[in-house]
């Protein structure tokens, strides 16, 4: 996998969601990618990664629109397998982020 930094130095000239900077991932930020009110988020939300190699953290964080289009289009039990909305917390990425 690769880290940030690399992935834009090997991809950024191609059509890829915009950097967003170096952020901290946190109920807040998860929240506002939520409600679609981090300047530059896609519709679909967010990827957060952070280290590199084997030590590559990635997460994501969805916007509440496009959770939305998925239950509509796949209805309520489908929809919620492909958006896998699981009890993952800001929390939990910070755990994992800190060992």
């Amino acid at each position: 996998m690769l880290g940030p930094a690399r992935f834009l130095e090997l991809f950024g000239m191609l059509d890829v969601p915009a950097y967003l900077g170096e952020l901290v991932w946190n109920d807040d930020l998860v929240a506002r990618v939520w409600r679609g009110e981090l300047p530059g988020v896609t519709f679909e939300g967010i990827v957060g990664k952070a280290g590199g190699g084997h030590d590559l953290v990635m997460a994501k964080a969805k916007t509440e629109a496009w959770v939305r289009r998925i239950l509509e289009r796949y209805g309520e039990d489908e929809g919620r397998k492909l958006v896998e909305l699981r009890a993952d917390s800001a929390a939990a990425v910070r755990e994992r982020l800190e060992d």
